[in-house]
């Protein structure tokens, strides 16, 4: 996700699927009133297309902004999900996917910061397209 203050730490974040849009919504830790957006396109099967939502919200702004966005981006097609971590992007045949950590567990403190191993990954699929035959059968 975006940078963010060094007092700021982004940890829950929540994913909604949209038609054209996978949103991504992070809260902060210490100020759970806060949070920021990230929107990744869907439309395109071979490139991410990330856009950085700069501003951080307050709780009531992030709702009224999540609406605008799933009004723009063609509604929810899935339930939210709340996940604990973005791994990565990884890219398979066609599309790219979003790996997410789904569950965590504490394993332990290191200096005073909780140690968490990941016990469930997911997998998103970016593009909303349909794939072609060729991929389908890879």
């Amino acid at each position: 996700l975006p940078p963010c203050r060094g007092d700021q730490l982004l940890e829950t974040v929540r994913i909604v699927e949209l038609k054209h849009k996978i949103v991504l919504i992070a809260t902060d830790r210490l100020r759970r009133n806060t949070c920021r957006i990230l929107t990744i396109e869907r439309e395109l099967p071979r490139r991410l297309i990330i856009e950085e939502d700069v501003q951080e919200y307050t709780a009531e702004e992030c709702r009224a902004e999540l609406d605008r966005i799933v009004v723009l981006g063609g509604g929810t097609i899935k339930k939210p999900m709340v996940t604990h971590g973005i791994l990565g992007f990884i890219r398979l045949v066609e599309s790219y996917h979003l790996a997410v950590v789904e569950r965590k567990k504490s394993v332990g403190r290191l200096m005073g910061h909780e140690i968490f191993a990941v016990e469930h990954v997911a997998f998103i699929q970016v593009y909303s397209g349909k794939m072609s035959d060729t991929a389908k059968q890879n």
